[in-house]
């Protein structure tokens, strides 16, 4: 299976129209295969439907924000903001260290970072 994951826009775009989204084919061949785009997929339908949903726009505050949240969508959101953190951590490691390397060899420590390499 395709390691590749679709982002959020793009399901977005392919909800509102298909044809807007090049891949389109591809796309609706791998949310067959692929459960965490699946997943992803129902989460944006599931916002667009609450963004039509008149409750939302009321005076009064909307439902949507007195129910208990989803315990498998906050674990979910717990761990992309784990996985955000961790992977800032390592930007601020290896961004300051690209600057200091010529622009050539940024590619292939971006994809094998000096400090994973093992020592020569």
């Amino acid at each position: 299976m395709n390691e590749m994951h679709y982002d959020e826009e793009t399901l977005l775009t392919y909800i509102e129209n298909p044809a807007a989204v090049d891949c389109g084919d591809d796309l609706a061949t791998h949310m067959l295969e692929c459960e965490p785009c699946n997943r992803m997929f129902a989460s944006v339908q599931e916002f667009l439907s609450a963004l039509g949903d008149a409750s939302v726009w009321g005076e009064d505050e909307p439902t949507l924000l007195e129910a208990e949240p989803d315990e498998e969508k906050l674990e979910e959101f717990l761990a992309f903001a784990r996985t955000m953190s961790s992977e800032q951590e390592d930007a601020d490691v290896l961004v300051p260290a690209l600057l200091r390397r010529p622009s050539e060899e940024w590619r292939r420590d971006c994809v094998d970072p000096p400090h994973h390499r093992a020592p020569r």
